[in-house]
């Protein structure tokens, strides 16, 4: 059995309400963090520009370069010390909170269907790779080479299409699981009038 078998098995296997519901809230915690501390303390200080994360079809070297002149030192600090590493925690919270659910949701549904939990996985992945870029890029300024742009720029893209493409097919599964919930509920009433 492959490691992404294994990995499927033990999240369709394992997965409970409890759990989800749980990882759900540290993920809406952390991100709340983010959403209300951290991301407003950067972009004060970067003159309406969005920071490099919320770029979601990618940056250019200028932008990168006159993203990180404008907030300062203080701002590049923050980035790098409270941005990033709550960042390295938020794609794993999220990743797992998406497979948790996608597990449940296709036990309902189809089994099958629980392939689509590597989709947050990959999403996450691609997080990871884009916090180690601009991390290096907030190290290296002033010195910002083009490839590591280039780099971070597609990474950033590629973490926007993978959430986006989950969070559309979660809402369609979470539908379907709905559908299915009240379907049988209805069948079982009809049954009973039936007998009775």
């Amino acid at each position: 059995m492959s490691k992404l078998s294994k990995i499927l098995k033990w999240f369709m296997e394992t997965s409970t309400w409890m759990k989800a519901i749980i990882w759900l809230a540290a993920s809406q915690i952390v991100y709340l963090i983010m959403l209300l501390v951290t991301i407003p303390a950067i972009q004060n200080k970067a003159d309406g520009m969005k920071i490099l994360d919320l770029k979601a079809s990618g940056y250019s070297q200028e932008y990168v370069i006159s993203f990180l002149e404008t907030i300062g030192k203080e701002g590049r600090d923050l980035y790098l010390t409270q941005q990033i590493p709550l960042d390295l925690i938020y794609p794993s919270l999220l990743a797992i909170t998406g497979a948790l659910f996608i597990a449940l949701f296709s036990k309902k549904i189809n089994s099958r269907l629980g392939v689509i939990m590597f989709i947050p996985i990959v999403g996450a992945i691609f997080d990871y790779l884009e916090n180690s870029m601009v991390a290096v890029m907030l190290l290296s300024f002033p010195h910002i080479t083009k490839p590591m742009v280039v780099s971070s720029s597609i990474f950033t893209v590629s973490k926007t299409f993978f959430d986006s493409v989950y969070l559309v097919l979660l809402v369609i599964l979470f539908g379907i699981f709905l559908y299915k919930i009240v379907r049988g509920k209805n069948k079982r009433e009809d049954r009973s009038t039936i007998s009775s």
